[in-house]
């Protein structure tokens, strides 16, 4: 199937399987993108760690910081983990177009369809816990006046705004991409599939009111929140530091920065003020310093209610909210059946070409060939009463033989994979089946009601 010349033609196509194969791809580099962008901001916060100190400011900053940092990268592995899922949904849509068109047209003869690879994704991915934001202060000062001088690191802080606001950026052009991607889709091709992709790709991003309730949208808001948390706690440490320090001298009293102390307090003048300035105690402080510590704490609380308030639980929701690839399957799997009934009301599938078993006791015969060796053993080893332990090369070798001497299966896609069959009688019922998956992870054959075969399954031992 592909798209028609300019000149068009009366019979629309509804589906284009080049389309959404080519947005497959988009979709794998998307997430690879992503993931770069989310280990890259990791990695700048895992260096951040300990930025709001560890006094009484640092541990309110972080009270609503840490979750809401730790709840951003559980997002963030929920909307890769979807958009790897998306792409890996498209290709198997694609691949069950082919197979239809190819079985409906009886002039591309016996065999099986070349199909599109698998797209390049990974099913999941899980990051480190960004660390506290809570750790060491950068100086030691004499307790009269810690309270009045925030310690955590305004640099710190500065370089997790900047690192969060690049991943926010990164976040937005790759939803923007795909969302540009789904939308050329659903402009191009006219099927139920496809509509149900966009679906799926609104419930990993979404632009406006709602961007907070899809992971990647929401993780693209949170970034910006916490950006503008980190700075303004940076800002409110500087002014913290700027006002004591202007506080201090309109009383008399200087301060020394040092290595090894971190702060000495030494007065301007000499007489009188010397004494009060050594001997500055608590009482002394809060009546010079009171008005630091009010506007520290409303410039935090202030971070925690109108910057930061409800970014954890909003992330952890939209988390929660994307559906998982049995839902992206679903829809793939309805397309396939619709066509494949479809195709088998109007009589237009390939009958196996001439010189193949007609009979129950021929066919019959043909299954007993394939699973028995040149002495007439069955092939493998027993496992149980009808089950034989083979190697997978066996099976793909008896599925090979299968499609030889009896011709096409039927094929019943599903979720795990396509189911081959071949009915060797009604009545008898008679069947064998192909199935790519099993208990023990292998593929597997049955067979069921062949004449004088005392054998019902052939799979591979688990390991």
């Amino acid at each position: 199937m592909t798209h028609p010349g300019s000149g068009g033609g009366d019979q629309p196509i509804d589906l284009y399987p080049d389309d959404l194969n080519s947005v497959a791809g988009k979709f794998a580099t998307g997430q690879t993108n992503l993931d770069t962008a989310a280990t890259t901001l990791n990695s700048a916060l895992q260096n951040a760690a300990g930025m709001a100190g560890n006094d009484d400011y640092g541990h309110k900053f972080a009270g609503k910081y840490d979750p809401a940092a730790k709840a951003l990268f559980h997002t963030l592995s929920a909307g890769i983990r979807a958009i790897g899922q998306a792409s890996d949904a498209l290709v198997t849509t694609a691949n069950n177009y082919l197979k239809a068109d190819h079985h409906s047209n009886v002039k591309k003869g016996k065999g099986a369809p070349k199909l599109y690879p698998s797209p390049p994704v990974f099913t999941d991915v899980m990051y480190p816990d960004p660390d506290s934001a809570v750790g060491p202060g950068h100086s030691s000062v004499p307790s009269v006046i810690a309270k009045y001088w925030p310690n955590g690191h305004q640099d710190k802080l500065r370089d997790a705004a900047s690192a969060y606001r690049t991943a926010a950026t990164a976040f937005q052009g790759i939803g923007h991409t795909l969302h540009t991607q789904v939308q050329s889709l659903t402009d191009n091709n006219a099927d139920e599939s496809v509509h149900a992709m966009a679906a799926f790709w609104a419930t990993i991003w979404q632009d406006g009111g709602n961007a907070h309730k899809a992971p990647l949208s929401a993780a693209h808001e949170a970034c910006g929140k916490l950006a503008s948390a980190c700075d303004k706690f940076a800002h409110a440490i500087d002014e913290a530091h700027s006002s004591t320090e202007h506080k201090l001298a309109g009383a008399g009293i200087a301060i020394g920065l040092t290595t090894v102390v971190g702060i000495l307090l030494t007065p301007f003048t000499g007489g009188g003020s010397d004494a009060g300035a050594a001997a500055l105690d608590g009482a002394e402080a809060g009546a010079i310093l009171g008005g630091v510590e009010v506007a520290a704490d409303a410039a935090v609380a202030e971070i925690d209610t109108a910057v930061i308030a409800d970014v954890g639980t909003e992330l952890e929701a939209a988390a929660e909210a994307v559906p998982e690839i049995e839902t992206v399957d679903a829809e793939v799997t309805e397309v396939d059946d619709a066509l494949s009934d479809e195709l088998t009301e109007t009589g237009a599938r390939e009958e196996p070409p001439g010189e193949l078993p007609k009979t129950y006791e021929e066919k019959s015969s043909a299954v007993r060939d394939i699973m028995t060796d040149d002495d007439g053993n069955l092939i493998g080893e027993e496992d149980s009463k009808g089950v034989r332990m083979v190697t997978d090369e066996q099976v793909q070798q008896a599925r090979i033989e299968l499609r030889q001497r009896l011709g096409e299966p039927t094929i019943k896609s599903t979720p795990k994979g396509d189911i081959e069959t071949w009915r060797l009688s009604d009545d008898p019922p008679s069947t064998v089946t192909y199935r790519p998956f099993s208990k023990s992870g292998g593929p597997t054959i049955d067979t069921n009601g062949v004449e004088d075969l005392n054998m019902k399954r052939l799979h591979i031992p688990q390991h």
